[in-house]
């Protein structure tokens, strides 16, 4: 009962930074109970499932022309593509699925710049503008916002338990909110990215030599 009464005092007391952290404490919660719940990838990897079955029962079907089974094939190889390498573009699967053959690399190497590959031409595209426009935000200013409001509620809880609790104060705000924050907002670091682009522009040349 005491915890609830400090606790309603530090909202009337601070106001809007308390409700926002924990709005997004709520919020954070919630999707992780949702998820947990109803198993959202579970319910994905059934209905994929579904369709594929139906895909490979066409493959059966005598009656079904070569034009129809060969189109029903050519998506069966595109799902199966798009489990291993995390994309949905055919062309795209196909360049990235070559470039994992040709330097070992994970299957699902490239998902970490999804966002930011596409394929034009016959050349796989890394929009590197993009991606360092996203970098210098995140680090410049994602990053310093909020550590500093990290530093911020530290402070508040501080002035309500005591400095005796500092640890434990830092320890939740960073597992709560801070942690999962950075980790869904954060780009690739450059040094990881610049093997990647190598590995692009590697398979990219000959068809640049080409053209």
């Amino acid at each position: 009962m005491t915890g609830s009464k400090d606790f309603i005092e530090l909202f009337l007391r601070q106001g809007s930074p308390v409700v926002v952290a924990f709005v997004l404490y709520r919020i954070i919660n919630l999707v992780f109970d949702l998820l947990s719940r109803y198993e959202a990838a579970g319910l994905f990897r059934a209905l994929f499932n579904r369709r594929r079955q139906r895909l490979e029962k066409m493959l059966s079907q005598p009656y079904l022309s070569r034009e129809t089974r060969n189109l029903a094939r050519a998506e069966l190889n595109q799902m199966s593509r798009r489990k291993l390498t995390g994309f949905s573009e055919p062309r795209l699967q196909e360049k990235i699925t070559c470039i994992c053959l040709r330097h070992n690399l994970p299957s699902r190497y490239f998902t970490r710049w999804r966002t930011y590959l596409s394929e034009k031409n016959g050349v796989i595209v890394f929009a590197g503008r993009l991606y360092r426009y996203v970098w210098r935000f995140f680090l410049f200013i994602n990053l310093p916002l909020s550590t500093l409001y990290l530093g911020f509620m530290c402070h508040v809880f501080v002035q309500i338990y005591g400095f005796d609790k500092l640890v434990i104060i830092l320890s939740l705000n960073m597992l709560v909110w801070y942690l999962p924050w950075l980790i869904m907002t954060s780009p690739m670091a450059p040094p990881p990215t610049k093997e990647m682009e190598n590995y692009i522009s590697a398979y990219n040349a000959p068809s640049a030599e080409t053209n």
